[in-house]
């Protein structure tokens, strides 16, 4: 009867390690390329700045009035639509950004001399890394493959804590590696890290899947439900007017 018992128990944990396994190894690429790509994301001011150095960057003591700056722009640019003005900080140009017909432009303006400093599209090198990380560049079949690499890696998370876990032994030596060499030092140093890890790879993963087809949608349908989709002071001051206009009439790829 215990052997018994024990064949199962094994039977399971050889199951369970077959499931991590394989579905690590299938999803690992796409993790890397997550990882890869979200990391340099963040970064994505600084990198910016340094590509549109000469744009972006602008010394003044005196700032012009924001109608001159725009009358600057609109010589060097008189059929242009002006959708956005972005005010400069210390050391900065001020940024006006206009439709070029369909494509989105950034024109970068001296706070003071009113010099026209330079013209970039919207869309530079760090657009690329967003798409990259959102859809693998296979549109919306890539967006699928992410958010499934994604629900997979909880399970990865779930599955290796379960065969981490030292059974009748203290819980606590799960997050200390043991000392030595080899294969065994490897697997614990794997599960220790991916143990300290865990709540922040699912926070990182909730998170991201909120930007996700499937769970983005259903998401939306919760918050929509459940009318908590607004922030508490959006409701003040009495009644508000409901749009009939919905989303999908007016914008696509929107979770």
């Amino acid at each position: 009867m215990q052997g018994e018992r024990l064949n199962k128990r094994n039977a399971w944990y050889q199951a369970v390690w077959r499931w991590h396994f394989y579905a690590g190894l299938i999803f690992a690429p796409i993790f890397i390329i997550l990882a890869v790509t979200g990391s340099i994301y963040l970064f994505e001011p600084q990198i910016t700045k340094m590509q549109y150095k000469d744009m972006m960057t602008a010394t003044f003591t005196e700032e012009q009035p924001i109608e001159v700056q725009k009358e600057s722009f609109m010589t060097e640019y008189p059929d242009a639509m002006i959708t956005s003005i972005r005010l400069p900080d210390e050391g900065e140009s001020t940024r006006i950004g206009w439709m070029n017909k369909d494509e989105m432009m950034y024109t970068y303006i001296h706070p003071e001399t009113t010099e026209v400093l330079g013209t970039r599209s919207a869309e530079g090198s760090m657009d690329l890394l967003v798409v990259i990380h959102a859809t693998l560049l296979g549109g919306q079949i890539g967006n699928w493959v992410v958010e499934l690499a994604a629900s997979w890696a909880i399970i990865l998370l779930i599955t290796g804590t379960f065969l981490f876990w030292p059974r009748g032994k203290n819980p606590l030596r799960m997050l200390m590696p043991k000392l030595g060499k080899g294969r065994q030092w490897w697997k614990q140093m794997h599960g220790s890290v991916a143990l300290w890890s865990s709540l922040g790879l699912v926070l990182i993963i909730s998170s991201g899947l909120a930007w996700s087809s499937v769970s983005g949608a259903m998401l939306q349908w919760v918050s929509s439900s459940t009318n908590t989709g607004a922030p508490m002071y959006a409701y003040a001051f009495g009644a508000k007017p409901e749009s009939t206009v919905t989303t999908k009439e007016v914008a696509e790829d929107v979770p």
